[in-house]
């Protein structure tokens, strides 16, 4: 819920600034932008994977703790309702990435069919986009700095 919470609110932010400057989030009018702003792109680009479970990125930890404990025998069957639910859960995974990348794909490397252009935020703009993918990496690489403080705060509320 953390990492999603994080690429959502980076993606949400990107699209607002997308909007803003645009006019429009229509898919069809969009291409092209990742030319004139790259760092945009980029950013996005941390967003829309780590929204996708791609690995080193905080989504991707959360997702894999999800799919492996649901497989961890607690003395009933291998197969239940529960791991079920997890294997045709994982074609949404699927799915949800095939949309993301192919309009990753679309608006940032197509051609631009419109005219549109996007500007590179400034630094100032910049720096809290920075901040949200930068939280997406390291959580990525080293998920046990979010554990650990989820871990002690559930000690602190369960210890009599």
């Amino acid at each position: 819920m953390f990492a999603h919470g994080i690429s959502i609110a980076l993606l949400f932010a990107l699209a607002g600034r997308m909007r803003n400057q645009l006019g429009t989030l229509e898919l069809s009018k969009l291409g092209g932008l990742g030319e004139h702003a790259p760092a945009f792109t980029v950013l996005f680009a941390f967003g829309a994977f780590a929204s996708i479970g791609l690995p080193g990125l905080a989504n991707f930890a959360g997702e894999v703790m999800i799919f492996v404990g649901s497989f961890m025998n607690y003395g009933s069957a291998f197969f239940g309702p529960l791991q079920w639910t997890v294997v045709f859960s994982l074609w949404g995974v699927v799915m949800s990435a095939v949309y993301m990348l192919r309009a990753y794909r679309s608006i940032f490397h197509g051609s631009a069919m419109s005219g549109l252009f996007m500007r590179d935020p400034s630094l100032s703009q910049r720096l809290p986009l920075i901040l949200l993918a930068a939280v997406l990496l390291l959580i990525g690489c080293c998920p046990w700095l979010l554990l650990n403080l989820i871990k002690s705060d559930l000690a602190a509320v369960v210890a009599p």
